[in-house]
């Protein structure tokens, strides 16, 4: 994980192995092996070679998943006593996902202490289906996005807005722009700006049929206002804006992502 000023791509899996290798959990018993054998049979902790080698196979099975893409693996935490276990706290963080977990033997008390820590326990590498679906949900929870304009919209007075419960329900948060604050933005937008950017889009255009050249200047405006609005938020997009009747007597709407 990056710290200090760097920050983690948005939507970036942060998953956390442990591996579980306590030797006397891993003892069995000869009233249920053999008839013949009396007491544990001792069990011998692997050396380090050993563990070190099943560990990075463990681990490398999720490093070579098609879509480690956006996986990040942390450093795995290897558990050989039980007080290993009060390392975890600090080796897990706010961005950690998902505990990628093996258990040698029989071991509920871990399991059920790893529990405690409400992350999704995963006994082998997830499939590609459940690893995008987990991503979805932290892009959301990494994610804001501007309501510009009026609340409630002029548009839809009676529909709802609850902007809280939408960070309840999803995580992703809401900032509220007022309209006089994003016309700000839009008065000062040079015309130099709007003119380098218009140009620049203009090698993509095939053909411009109905839009006039001031349309066209007023929507690359209307771009950069929102542009510049949502680096300034770090928002990742614009569910809608309703522009003000009085400035052009229509209203349109637009949407705008952000990597």
């Amino acid at each position: 994980m990056k710290t200090g000023e760097q920050t983690m791509k948005r939507g970036t899996l942060s998953i956390k192995p442990v591996y579980v290798d306590i030797s006397h959990y891993r003892d069995v018993y000869g009233s249920v092996c053999s008839a013949d054998v009396k007491g544990t049979p001792p069990i011998e902790p692997r050396n380090e070679a050993e563990l070190e080698q099943d560990v990075n196979r463990f681990v490398g099975n999720l490093r070579s998943h098609p879509t480690i893409g956006f996986v990040q693996i942390e450093a795995p935490l290897v558990v050989k006593e039980h007080a290993d276990l009060r390392r975890l706290p600090g080796a897990i963080t706010h961005d950690t996902d998902a505990l990628l977990v093996k258990l040698s033997g029989n071991t509920p008390v871990i399991l059920r202490s790893l529990k405690r820590y409400g992350l999704p326990l995963w006994h082998a590498a997830p499939d590609e289906a459940t690893l995008r679906a987990f991503r979805a949900k932290k892009l959301l929870r990494q994610s804001k996005f501007l309501y510009v304009g009026e609340i409630p919209s002029f548009s839809a007075s009676l529909g709802p807005w609850d902007f809280n419960l939408l960070t309840e329900r999803l995580g992703v948060l809401v900032r509220h722009i007022e309209t006089n604050e994003f016309f700000r933005w839009f008065d000062r937008r040079s015309d130099e700006a709007v003119r380098e950017t218009l140009e620049a889009w203009r090698g993509d255009f095939e053909k411009v049929a109905e839009p006039t050249d001031d349309d066209l200047r007023q929507a690359t405006r209307v771009y950069l206002a929102l542009r510049g609005l949502a680096a300034r938020e770090d928002a990742k997009g614009l569910p809608s804006i309703a522009e003000d009747s009085r400035r052009n007597g229509r209203s349109s709407h637009a949407w705008l992502l952000r990597g």
